[in-house]
């Protein structure tokens, strides 16, 4: 494996040895290259200041991911070309996102503007629609207390026209530069008593993490970038699971969907969309587009967070987790054969499946053994008769942690509840399953509400909420019992039961 990291750099390859494995891209760029275009504000990944672009190639096109620097560690540029506000302008001209921000004065203090501009160059870079709604969900984790966002929203639909710009023109050039990056090895750099390890293989990872049982498994580092810059733990040894290419697919069959556990958030929308429109709308709601570029499906089931917003979702689906560690009493035989190579890989690993429920033990521990990790996640698909209604509550609409999150499966026959699961983040020291609740909705009819009085009575049984800072305990168990009857009364349908915001009724009919 490599002693350094490779990235490309203000058009030309750089080569980082020898760095604190959990510095983040951020102190690199301001306190090493003094690019100090990019700002550091809340240090936490919400204020949107510190936002840069991460170029990779993928498929055989470029893509252009904004991320938040200060929470991505130095390691996790590996391969890719790195983006700063500094290099938009062709020589003396300003990109025209830049020159609209100056055009329709969307800037006063300007502290927030390199990442607002940032943010709109990667949307630049889609192909998504130019519209109001997409631009405010782009720049939902882009925050700025002067201006005010119409002037902003203003230069991005007078920007973003589709127009190619000099990175575009140089694109040949630039996707030769990044495939030259590709040695297909891993890396290692070791510092200060410990290491970033960034393995190419399924079998590299395991090798290392059953040498290194301590270390901290990284993924999107949307959690664990809070460790270091709030938290100030003390992390040596890093395992960073985002060049292991057996963990990035999405397997889809008529029944169920396989997630792979560095899969991101945006990457997964578009096919837990196809389940459900609340799960896509779920995704979009938790995290900004910088969040949902980088974090993973995967590490929001791993860190175990009781308000983890997609572990509830998926228990109610019935979602099933694979764990996976080495298999210590294999003997690899060497072969050049592909296929004996992955088979090898098969047979060096221990896999172990459960049920999401069961994975989740108590506040802030898993059923994970030393050495083992979050492989991928398996999501069952809706049958026939089956409802799914997944509703989150917050202080914040988008980008924000949720007090109450609610997620229902129900089978319905004739208007009655012939099967059910419940389960709520927030609720408890878990994500946890409301099962005398699904007891309690057996047999109800939906178009009798006086049948649901003992299935919301069970909640009181099913959970005993505490109070924080988010919301009282009061207030987390009255929001439990209307996200039950608002779900209820969705899935019966029947007049006056227009609940849902109008693009998930469309999704819903499209569906």
């Amino acid at each position: 494996m490599r002693d350094h990291i490779r990235f490309i750099f203000r058009g030309k390859p750089v080569a980082v040895r020898g760095f604190s494995p959990t510095r983040s891209l951020l102190d690199w760029l301001r306190e090493d290259q003094r690019a100090t275009g990019t700002k550091e504000g809340c240090n936490e990944g919400d204020c949107g200041a510190c936002t840069v672009v991460l170029v990779r190639v993928e498929g055989g096109r470029i893509v252009y991911r904004p991320v938040n620097a200060c929470i991505t560690f130095l390691g996790m540029a590996d391969g890719a070309e790195l983006l700063t506000v500094e290099d938009l302008a062709c020589g003396q001209t300003l990109h025209p996102i830049q020159q609209a921000m100056v055009d329709h004065h969307a800037s006063q203090c300007g502290f927030c503007t390199p990442g607002i501009v940032m943010s709109l160059f990667a949307m630049s870079k889609d192909d998504g629609p130019v519209t109001r709604e997409r631009i405010n969900d782009q720049l939902a984790g882009n925050l700025c207390r002067c201006t005010g966002y119409r002037p902003i929203i203003d230069a991005a639909m007078a920007s973003l026209n589709g127009e190619a710009d000099h990175l575009d023109r140089a694109a040949g050039e630039r996707v030769a530069a990044l495939s030259a990056l590709d040695d297909g090895s891993g890396a290692m750099i070791a510092a200060e008593g410990g290491f970033f390890a960034a393995p190419r293989s399924f079998t590299d990872l395991l090798d290392i993490y059953a040498e290194h049982p301590d270390a901290t498994i990284l993924a999107g580092a949307t959690d664990v970038g809070l460790w270091i810059t709030k938290q100030f733990r003390p992390i040596r040894k890093l395992i960073w699971l985002g060049q292991a290419a057996e963990l990035q697919g999405i397997d889809e069959t008529e029944a169920r969907l396989v997630i792979g556990a560095s899969v991101t958030h945006e990457a997964a929308l578009p096919a837990l969309g196809m389940i459900s429109p609340d799960l896509a709308e779920l995704g979009r709601r938790f995290g900004s587009k910088q969040v949902r570029a980088q974090g993973t499906v995967g590490g929001n089931i791993a860190n175990g967070s009781p308000i983890g917003d997609w572990a509830p979702a998926f228990i109610a689906l019935g979602a099933e987790v694979r764990l996976v560690s080495k298999n210590t009493n294999h003997k690899p035989a060497k072969s050049d054969d592909p296929n004996d190579v992955l088979r090898a890989a098969r047979e060096s690993s221990l896999f172990r499946q459960l049920p999401l429920e069961s994975f989740f033990i108590a506040y802030g521990k898993q059923d994970k053994q030393p050495g083992e990790i979050v492989a991928s996640l398996t999501i069952p698909k809706l049958r026939s008769g089956e409802h799914f209604r997944c509703l989150k509550i917050s202080k914040r609409f988008d980008e924000d942690i949720s007090a109450v999150m609610g997620a229902f499966k129900l089978t319905v026959e004739d208007g009655v509840v012939t099967a059910a699961r419940v389960a709520f983040g927030g609720m408890a020291a878990t994500p946890k399953r409301a099962l005398k609740t699904e007891a309690a909705l057996l047999g109800a009819s939906l178009s009798d509400r006086s049948a649901w009085a003992d299935a919301i009575a069970a909640l009181a049984e099913d959970y005993q909420p505490i109070g924080d800072m988010r919301a009282s305990a009061r207030y987390r168990f009255e929001t439990a019992k209307a996200l039950l009857v608002k779900a209820l009364i969705e899935i019966g349908g029947g007049a006056g039961t227009r609940l849902r915001p109008p693009q998930i009724e469309e999704a819903d009919h499209a569906a």
